[in-house]
C-alpha cells in the first residue's frame, strides 16, 4: 500500500493517488488504486474529496491486474475504472479500461522500462475509439539511502498517439519496504 502525490508546474494538474496491492502468487498483482485528481482546487473548499458520483467526481478508481512472465522481464497490467467519473453518453458506467504490454532491464541500481499501451474500447481515456493511447520510455536510478530504504530517481518521455501530445515527467519515489507478518 502507499500514497503517491502528483503535479504540473502550471498548476492544472493535481492528484493524490492511494493505492493499496496484493501478491497471492508469485508474479501475480492484485490491487485498487484512486487518482483523485480535482485539478487547480486539490486544496479549496470546493475539492469534494469524498463525491464519488458517476458524473460529477474527481476520482477515478481503477481495479489493477498485473503479471510478470517468470522466466522473461515482460510484464501484462489490466486497468479499469470501477468507481468515480466515467460516465458513458448514455449516463451509465463505461468501464473504461487501459492494457498495458511492457519490458523492463535493470542493472544493479540502474533499469530501463518501456511499454505500449492500449484502450481497447472507446471510453473516458478517448472518447472516439479506442486504440495505442501511451508509448513510454523511462529511466531509473534507485539510490540507496539506508538499507533497506531506496529513492528512485527516474525520467520518463511519454507519447499519446490518440490526442498527439508529448508528455516528459521527473520524479522520485521514497521506498520503505515493510511486511506483515
Amino acid at each position: 500500500m502507499g500514497l503517491f502525490a502528483a503535479g504540473s508546474f502550471d498548476g492544472v494538474y493535481k492528484a493524490v493517488i492511494p493505492w493499496i496491492s496484493f501478491s497471492p502468487v508469485k508474479n501475480l498483482w492484485i490491487g485498487v488504486w484512486d487518482i483523485y485528481s480535482p485539478g487547480k482546487k486539490l486544496w479549496t473548499s470546493d475539492a469534494k474529496p469524498f463525491d464519488f458520483g458517476l458524473t460529477t467526481s474527481n476520482h477515478f478508481v481503477d481495479a489493477v491486474v498485473s503479471y510478470q512472465l517468470p522466466w522473461f522481464p515482460l510484464s501484462l497490467k489490466w486497468t479499469t475504472l470501477v468507481a468515480g467519473k466515467d460516465p458513458n453518453a448514455e449516463g451509465k458506467r463505461n468501464f473504461t479500461t487501459y492494457t498495458e504490454l511492457s519490458y523492463s532491464h535493470r542493472w544493479n541500481d540502474f533499469s530501463v522500462w518501456g511499454g505500449v499501451g492500449v484502450t481497447p474500447w472507446k471510453g473516458l481515456y478517448h472518447r472516439a475509439k479506442g486504440g495505442v493511447n501511451n508509448l513510454e520510455l523511462k529511466l531509473q536510478y534507485n539510490f540507496r539511502l539506508y538499507e533497506p530504504i531506496t529513492m528512485p530517481l527516474f525520467t520518463k518521455i511519454a507519447y499519446n498517439p490518440l490526442s498527439e501530445q508529448f508528455h516528459f515527467l521527473v520524479g522520485a519515489n521514497l521506498i520503505i519496504p515493510y511486511t506483515f507478518k
